[in-house]
């Protein structure tokens, strides 16, 4: 696999001055670990929203939205790929200018390319070729680099990028569980503290999710375990490319229910008029699955399900319409044809 490519837009393998942005100042060192640790630290995410949805169900529990959305990158991701990075600083992973490469579902590793845009760390997702133009629209906004494989090669490829530039290559989070629990602690006290202010009892939480945030569920699980919370149960979206999201349905222990698209759609309308505000398919599908009931949720007087955006960087507020057709024309090619003709990191496209 030839990484020529790559390397000329993270400024390695040329002495040229328009190629070496990311190898000045390369600094391994104690200080750089201290600095960026503050940054992240400093950069702790405030307690999101949550909503009380003023709603009859056939249950009879109260029903509330966790509103992750307002996270800067829309999805409750945001904690998860905070504490991965933290990790890695901790256990001396990341250098200054050192490549972040990782082969993380795209949505999770928009949070990722964020975090590493933050501290001025090159990213390379390596993502499957059938990749939504959307989602890695958004890896792209946050300097992050798309690099499109065949799905059966994802984890070979990923290694061999990670060695050919000397990066360091992210591990799914979902194998520890240390880190799963830390990621999911906050988001549990937070709602826990919020129903207190509300509530004069609360005798159980059951958090609802859409079935591509595998993490958040299994680090639910573990919180579960432990009586921190009732349980999480998944929402399936029927007729979703789950391999695409890396997600195999009969892996979805304890799902509740699939909701078709169209449903899924329509719940997605339904909160827009409740809450004024726009949430991804797999959040109007849990709210579908709630309202028709059906689903074993008595053991808990509360249901909030873990709310995400449908897409962060989307608005013309934060993505002009000039930059937005530049990356639709980036991705629109293949990483060998244009990677050696724009610069990193992105700005406005040429004008003839």
């Amino acid at each position: 696999m030839d990484f020529s490519t790559v390397h000329s837009r993270l400024g390695q393998g040329d002495d040229s001055p328009e190629s070496v942005t990311w190898g000045k100042g390369m600094v391994n060192s104690l200080l750089w670990v201290a600095q960026a640790q503050q940054k992240l630290l400093a950069e702790l995410p405030g307690q999101t929203p949550l909503l009380k949805l003023d709603v009859l169900r056939p249950g009879g529990q109260k029903l509330y939205l966790k509103d992750e959305s307002w996270n800067p990158v829309g999805s409750w991701r945001q904690r998860v790929a905070r504490v991965l990075f933290l990790h890695a600083l901790n256990q001396r992973q990341l250098e200054a200018d050192k490549p972040v490469i990782s082969n993380s579902p795209p949505a999770m590793a928009i949070a990722e390319a964020w975090y590493a845009q933050m501290l001025g760390l090159p990213y390379v997702a390596v993502i499957p070729d059938h990749c939504p133009l959307k989602e890695s629209m958004q890896i792209e906004f946050c300097s992050g680099i798309c690099h499109r494989v065949a799905l059966d090669t994802l984890q070979d490829a990923t290694k061999e990028v990670a060695s050919e530039l000397t990066g360091v290559q992210f591990n799914n989070l979902t194998a520890d569980v240390s880190l799963l629990r830390t990621s999911a602690e906050p988001l549990v006290r937070e709602t826990q503290e919020q129903l207190a202010l509300s509530a004069s009892e609360c005798s159980g939480v059951t958090f609802l999710i859409g079935a591509s945030e595998q993490e958040l569920n299994k680090a639910l699980s573990v919180l579960h375990d432990e009586s921190r919370c009732n349980q999480a149960l998944y929402v399936m979206v029927a007729g979703m490319d789950y391999q695409q999201r890396d997600i195999n349905p009969q892996h979805l222990e304890g799902a509740l229910s699939e909701i078709s698209p169209a449903a899924s759609q329509a719940g997605v309308e339904w909160l827009n008029d409740l809450t004024g505000r726009r949430f991804s398919l797999e959040t109007g599908a849990a709210y579908v699955a709630l309202m028709e009931g059906g689903a074993p949720l008595d053991a808990a007087n509360y249901l909030v399900i873990v709310a995400e955006s449908a897409g962060c960087h989307e608005s013309d507020q934060l993505m002009t319409r000039t930059k937005r057709e530049w990356l639709r024309y980036r991705e629109s090619l293949q990483l060998e044809r244009w990677t050696d003709k724009l610069p990193h990191p992105p700005g406005e496209p040429e004008t003839d």
